[in-house]
């Protein structure tokens, strides 16, 4: 909404006018213009209320007119003991007229006179609610009666006098058929109507007993109340449970979980039985500390292809052979050109023809050089073995070969023949010419090479 409104200026501030014509009842938003301002402006909401106070606004006399931002208008708060839109009825209902706490109403046309009802609560009557349960008197022989409110209803209990019971003392009790107490665990009372019993008179048992005399008591374990196993013993009026290991509760029926917390020890998990629980191994594994495979993956060899099983902590890998891919070596390894538009026009021409480019899926890529990765190493190993065992064995043979010749050597100097074993046959006689330095140890092994072409024969002897 717009509106031409000439602003004053009053120390500083700007102040206007606005007229009830102008405005809607309700909520109003208001936007503010003017030549001396510029191009600011002033956004304004105003709420207009309706009034229900009456002309005057004096909520006649008796109250005041008032509103608050959740209230859609202006209407009268009353002061206590009037009511109405306007303040002009008197309230019947203040101060409250109701007693043992009765809800007072105030009737808009009198009832008897009366402009007020009371609702009264449970055992009272009145108009006021002035009478409790015992007004009427409703003991006798002698009886007393005592009112008892619970929960803010009432009702009464009749205290009989010596002689005579019943809930209002309406039985005799002295002298007749009652005067040698026949009821074990209960009060005898005398029939005076013959016709409905043919007992003279009738037992009340207290709780937990039974019979004609009150001579027997229930037995609450014939029922078997206690559950999950529970041992019952049989008390008056009652039982009482013994729950086994894992029960609890009145009857045995909450189940205590036994794996909580877990006794059991790592790598064990607990299994509650319910009188019980067992430390079992996960599926799978056997052992003291569950660290033996029951079953291993590869004991089947679920690679096919002829593909390389490995066993893992919890599952297998296949090493497939050249040609085939896939967890099970299952899937048959192709490799097919794929060429893009524009690598087909960047395409270079050598010899006649045309370089395409090749491209490998990532996933294939890594598992082809994994398996080229594990042959590249057994082959690496075996190479290494090899070369170990030939450079053992060339050592051995130039050794053998230099104390032959060395030998051969010796054996070509002039001087008087010479066996091999005579050192060991006879004593020393002194040689015309002198010893060598180094005299031939006798004590050395001879070795026989064989050069044969056969893999099971040692290489040297």
């Amino acid at each position: 909404m717009l509106l031409d409104i000439t602003p004053l200026d009053e120390g500083g501030a700007k102040l206007f006018t606005l007229y009830d014509k102008d405005l809607a009842e309700g909520v109003n938003l208001l936007i503010v213009v003017s030549e001396n301002w510029g191009s600011k402006c002033v956004r304004l909401k105003v709420t207009v209320k309706s009034d229900n106070c009456g002309d005057s606004q004096d909520c006649s006399g008796k109250g005041v007119c008032y509103t608050n931002v959740s209230m859609e208008g202006y209407e009268c708060q009353c002061c206590p003991g009037f009511a109405g839109t306007h303040c002009e009825e008197r309230d019947a209902c203040h101060p409250s007229p109701c007693l043992n706490g009765g809800r007072c109403s105030d009737l808009p046309q009198p009832v008897d006179g009366i402009y007020y009802q009371c609702f009264c609560p449970h055992g009272y009557k009145g108009k006021r609610c002035e009478m409790d349960p015992c007004y009427t008197s409703p003991c006798l022989n002698g009886g007393s009666c005592m009112s008892i409110t619970m929960n803010g209803s009432a009702s009464y209990h009749c205290s009989c006098a010596d002689g005579w019971a019943g809930v209002r003392c309406e039985l005799s009790v002295a002298g007749g058929s009652c005067s040698s107490n026949p009821c074990m665990k209960g009060i005898c009372v005398e029939q005076t109507d013959n016709d409905v019993d043919d007992s003279p008179y009738r037992c009340y048992c207290q709780p937990g007993y039974t019979g004609d005399r009150c001579e027997m008591e229930y037995n609450e374990c014939e029922s078997s109340p206690c559950l999950n196993g529970g041992t019952c013993t049989d008390r008056v009026n009652g039982f009482a449970c013994a729950c086994g290991r894992g029960y609890t509760g009145n009857t045995c029926q909450l189940k205590v979980d036994l794996c909580s917390p877990n006794p059991c020890p790592p790598r064990r998990y607990c299994m509650d039985r319910g009188n019980n629980y067992a430390c079992e191994c996960p599926r799978g594994y056997v052992g003291d500390e569950c660290h033996i495979p029951t079953r291993l993956a590869c004991d089947n060899n679920p690679c096919a292809h002829g593909g390389t099983c490995w066993n893992g902590v919890d599952s297998f890998y296949c090493s497939c052979r050249p040609g085939y891919t896939g967890k099970l070596c299952e899937e048959d390894f192709i490799l097919e050109s794929v060429i893009s538009e524009e690598n087909s026009m960047n395409s270079e021409s050598r010899g006649g023809g045309s370089v395409r480019e090749v491209r490998l899926p990532l996933g294939l890529y890594h598992d082809r050089l994994h398996n080229v990765y594990i042959a590249a190493g057994t082959l690496g190993a075996a190479i290494a073995i090899v070369g170990v065992v030939v450079t053992a064995c060339h050592c051995r043979v130039n050794k053998t070969y230099s104390r032959v010749l060395s030998r051969l050597s010796r054996a070509r100097e002039p001087g008087p023949p010479h066996h091999w074993l005579q050192d060991k046959r006879a004593p020393p006689v002194a040689a015309p010419f002198p010893p060598p330095a180094n005299p031939l140890d006798t004590t050395d092994m001879y070795y026989t090479l064989d050069f044969s072409d056969s893999q099971s024969s040692p290489l040297i002897q």
